[in-house]
């Protein structure tokens, strides 16, 4: 059996940290969005709509784990590494932190994936949750 695609994520995540964490600052990805109110979904998928990076789509209400929210990028094969899909859940719609943390969380980038199977794994953006965490 596979190992679950979060868990690759995760020893990924680990594995290009170093690297990834400059690239993503030097490239000037992560500019601060706008604070946003608590709200429903709506306020939520506005907020998203606005600023999370092209090519995802977002779910509220929907589980995230456990999460207020949670960004969900699956590996993927690609010819245009710039181009990523991925899946954004929002679970509490009350913290505005979560949405605005999983918009950022977006702007992370493709590498190609160290088996060389052609499939490209995402690298988290830096800072991770840079809205820091809900209270609630």
């Amino acid at each position: 059996m596979a190992p679950h695609p979060t868990k690759r994520f995760i020893t990924t995540l680990a594995t290009l940290a170093g690297v990834s964490l400059f690239a993503i600052v030097a490239a000037g990805c992560m500019a601060p969005a706008p604070s946003a109110p608590p709200g429903d979904c709506a306020a939520a998928l506005a907020y998203l709509s606005a600023h999370e990076a092209p090519g995802f789509v977002s779910y509220c209400p929907h589980d995230a784990g456990g999460n207020a929210a949670e960004t969900v990028v699956p590996p993927q094969q690609t010819n245009n590494p710039g181009a990523v899909t991925g899946v954004i859940y929002i679970s509490d719609t009350h913290c505005a932190i979560a949405y605005e943390n999983e918009a950022a969380n977006s702007h992370g980038h493709l590498v190609p994936d160290a088996t060389g199977d052609g499939n490209y794994q995402w690298v988290w953006p830096a800072p991770f949750d840079p809205y820091g965490r809900c209270t609630t």
